[in-house]
């Protein structure tokens, strides 16, 4: 396990993003928002939800935008990428917290 304490957000925001596209890719559950704003997928486990948005459940927001909401009690990070690669992130939200080491053992299991 990475000691994410001394890392920089410049590091930690890739790496979670990662961990978090990873369980809900394969852990997520489809949720619809509306027939004609798609679906995001959506994990919850160890009090964490993670919820997934593709380009068509983010229409109003962003319309060609990905991104990754992590909720632990409250929104704990959030960001948004325009590419299908994990890369060139907007970082909307991150506090640290008890949830990052959660997180990230989560997705090594997977």
């Amino acid at each position: 396990m990475i000691d994410t304490n001394n890392l920089k957000r410049a590091e930690l925001v890739p790496l979670l993003t990662e961990a978090a596209v990873n369980i809900a890719m394969k852990t997520g559950i489809a949720e619809s928002v509306d027939d004609e704003l798609g679906e995001h997928l959506v994990s919850k486990f160890h009090g964490i939800t993670v919820y997934y948005r593709t380009p068509k459940a983010m229409l109003f927001t962003a319309p060609t935008a990905f991104g990754i909401d992590v909720w632990h009690g409250r929104k704990c990070f959030s960001v948004a990428w325009t590419s299908q690669k994990l890369k060139d992130f907007r970082v909307i939200n991150i506090k640290r917290g008890p949830w990052i080491p959660l997180l990230l053992a989560f997705s090594e299991t997977l």
